[in-house]
């Protein structure tokens, strides 16, 4: 039902930009925020929504544009909803804002030159505090994964009061390095035949977390808030 009435949304969309003459020169993004829920739907990745795993974040990305981008065209280059901002930025010729971090790229080469490869000063990024493994980047065809240093400590479905000073203080721990071009299912650990790229992608994941979690908003959450709540570990697998 949630489908189908995206479904009716965006043809109410396209049809009132096709009766005011934009309808071919407006780029139009379409994506899910996370993968599927259900196991059938994960076509061989790991992990399903939430999961820091291929499989819990991986969904199709849609990008309509009938002036410049040919119908039909696609692209296997992982990209994030951070790339959205950076590439209008660059669409319609203005400078990206510099009075914050920005973690995304521009992907006005792949949109409208078809270019096959997208340069990153910075890996794509997932933290989710509650999970077992809790944090992931992507660089290439590489995939670190790694728990965070509260792992074992059981959590509620909400967030709680407590919960901020651990987030806070969180770091990443017990690293797993996948080659995803090669293993798409995130089965081989390949940390010990790749220590160069682990060492790397381990000081870019920290870094990040780092950058993430200190500018990120602290939330005043009522200490009774959540206190009903069961709490457990929340393993992805």
């Amino acid at each position: 039902a949630n489908i189908e009435n995206v479904d009716r949304a965006v043809g109410k969309l396209i049809r009132s930009l096709h009766s005011i003459g934009v309808a071919d020169d407006t780029v139009i993004f379409l994506t899910s925020d996370n993968g599927p829920l259900n196991r059938f739907s994960r076509a061989g990745l790991r992990g399903q929504k939430s999961n820091v795993w291929e499989g819990g974040h991986r969904v199709p990305g849609i990008f309509r544009w009938p002036k410049h981008i040919p119908a039909g065209s696609e692209s296997s280059i992982p990209i994030s909803g951070v790339d959205y901002l950076p590439t209008v930025c660059d669409i319609i010729g203005i400078e990206t804002p510099r009075d914050r971090a920005i973690d995304g790229t521009s992907l006005r080469n792949i949109l409208l030159d078809g270019a096959t490869t997208l340069e990153r000063t910075k890996p794509l990024y997932w933290f989710f505090y509650r999970l077992n493994p809790a944090l992931a980047i992507r660089s290439g065809q590489w995939s670190l994964v790694a728990f965070s240093n509260d792992a074992q400590r059981p959590k509620a479905h909400p967030l709680v009061s407590e919960d901020m000073k651990f987030i806070k203080d969180s770091r990443s721990l017990n690293f797993q390095l996948f080659n995803v071009g090669q293993d798409l299912s995130q089965q081989e650990d390949v940390s010990a035949a790749n220590p160069e790229i682990l060492q790397k992608l381990k000081s870019q994941m920290r870094r990040l977390h780092q950058e993430v979690v200190s500018e990120g908003h602290e939330w005043e959450i009522p200490v009774e808030f959540g206190r009903s709540n069961k709490r457990r570990l929340w393993d992805s697998e």
